[in-house]
């Protein structure tokens, strides 16, 4: 749930989820729909999918738990480098580096002097420093001292640099380019009338919760616009409907949701199937 949101949204939906779902059994019995029903409202449903599919192959191995090695955590869907040291680490123990966006900018800073309060290296060559630096115990605690550091002092804009207990070894304290700013290419998304298609996928996954439409009852949610661009004056509608398939046709592919048919009297609904 942590993944691209942050804590204190997760909050709100982790006991509940845990009430829903207290086991890996439990979830991966349950149908997709009904996952994602309780996933809405934290965005990204790919990763709710994948971890549905996670807790089938959890309980589908043999002892029916969750595997501790890093090789086997990153066989299971939605689980990548900084998952697998995660659990490997905060779950089992394991003395094994982590590297979360907080931990990255902490370590770039402390071994190579910033030009910018942007600037972060590359994770490869985070990952090799972090494992240099990791104790030989306690890994647990060192990693989430990290995280504390780069969280609540290394900030990415005005660090506190004077409270920072690494700032004697620190190869960017009290620099003077903290205030300066890398000027990044802004990436633009796919969008319809200047509502991103992100949007427009959770408002037909929002709509779908209620229960299955036809194609042409969804259309109505391209009518919309967003500041970022004036809406598209006299759109035709076999333009409006391609856009509408391609989202749908994206999200069937995903498996977010199922689609029965074809053309403008499909019939689109939430998968149902567990």
């Amino acid at each position: 749930m942590a993944q691209q949101t942050q804590i204190s949204r997760v909050a709100d939906f982790y006991s509940a989820w845990l009430e829903h779902f207290p086991s890996f059994k439990v979830l991966a019995s349950a149908s997709r729909a009904d996952v994602l029903r309780q996933w809405s409202g934290l965005g990204y449903n790919n990763r709710a999918v994948r971890l549905h599919q996670l807790a089938k192959d959890v309980t589908g191995r043999r002892h029916r738990a969750l595997p501790q090695t890093i090789d086997e955590l990153l066989a299971l869907p939605g689980i990548g480098k900084y998952t697998a040291h995660a659990v490997a680490c905060f779950a089992f123990g394991q003395s094994v580096p982590v590297v979360d966006i907080n931990i990255r900018r902490v370590l770039s800073r402390l071994k190579w002097k910033i030009h910018s309060a942007s600037e972060m290296k590359p994770e490869k060559k985070i990952w090799s420093v972090a494992a240099a630096f990791l104790p030989p115990n306690n890994a647990y605690d060192w990693n989430q001292a990290l995280m504390d550091i780069g969280s609540q002092l290394c900030t990415a804009r005005n660090p506190k640099c004077a409270e920072c207990p690494l700032r004697h070894d620190c190869a960017s304290a009290f620099s003077s380019k903290f205030n300066a700013k890398h000027r990044a290419v802004k990436k633009t998304e796919p969008h319809h009338n200047g509502t991103p298609r992100r949007l427009i996928r959770g408002k037909i996954l929002k709509i779908l919760h209620t229960g299955p439409k036809r194609f042409n009852d969804l259309l109505p949610l391209l009518n919309g616009n967003h500041a970022a661009s004036p809406p598209k004056m006299g759109e035709p509608l076999a333009e409006k409907q391609k856009f509408l398939h391609d989202v749908l046709a994206l999200m069937e592919n995903d498996g977010i949701i199922e689609m029965h048919g074809s053309g403008t009297s499909a019939r689109i609904s939430l998968p149902e199937s567990s």
